[in-house]
């Protein structure tokens, strides 16, 4: 049973990863395509809303709109997850794949710039909510600020004998997938250019599948009526 139990976790680790490479990756499109606007990322959109209520930028519109965005998102993908103990993993992820086919159907229909990149935002906040934990890993699938900082206490800890440097892995591991799909992106871009939202919803759709395979611990196997618990 704890093997399986280890199995599992490591799976829905492998799985919060490619999450956060996928985050990385759209949140290069929307860079690439707005130049300064982050569809995973509300801490820098934030600060460049007050910078434009202040008057240093223009059209504090646009962040606000995407920052808007995301947090719809959060919310929306929270509801549909359901209770934290038996969360609804592919149903969220089914609906970021929408919300991401939708954000290209825009883009190929020659829609305006921002309500695309507020569909993507609204896909990344969604993406939040299939995964919390994993591992006894707190994950952070759109964003690393937090993640830097527990690499950053890890290596202090290890530093001084007080936690092991095996504590610091996950969280570089996020770090790095989300920089790896940055990074992707990026290099890929003049060949797939808007069409790379299309490959984003396919990757969402295919990490659902892979999501709706994993197997229940035992003691998530049941609930008291005997009745199986959603993935």
């Amino acid at each position: 049973m704890a093997q399986q139990a280890s199995r599992r976790e490591g799976r829905l680790l492998a799985i919060s990863l490619c999450l956060a490479a996928l985050a990385g990756w759209v949140d290069a499109l929307g860079l690439i395509k707005t130049g300064d606007l982050f569809v995973s990322f509300a801490s820098g959109n934030t600060t460049h809303f007050a910078n434009a209520l202040a008057g240093a930028a223009d059209r504090p519109g646009r962040p606000a709109i995407v920052l808007g965005g995301f947090l719809a998102g959060v919310i929306a993908g929270e509801l549909l997850a359901g209770p934290p103990d038996r969360p609804r993993r592919v149903l969220v992820l089914a609906c970021e794949a929408v919300m991401l086919t939708a954000a290209w159907i825009c883009t190929r229909g020659g829609a305006p710039l921002l309500p695309t990149v507020a569909l993507l935002a609204l896909a990344m906040g969604t993406q939040n909510a299939s995964v919390h934990e994993a591992g006894g890993v707190s994950m952070a699938l759109t964003y690393v600020t937090g993640s830097y900082v527990k690499v950053g206490r890890g290596i202090a800890d290890a530093l001084a004998g007080r936690g092991a440097w095996s504590e610091v892995f996950p969280y570089a591991a996020l770090i790095l997938a989300l920089g790896t799909g940055a990074f992707a992106r990026a290099i890929v871009f003049g060949a797939l250019r808007d069409d790379a939202i299309a490959l984003a919803a396919g990757a969402c759709l295919l990490i659902a599948v892979w999501t709706s395979r994993l197997t229940p611990t035992s003691a998530q196997a049941e609930d008291d009526d005997g009745n199986q618990p959603p993935i």
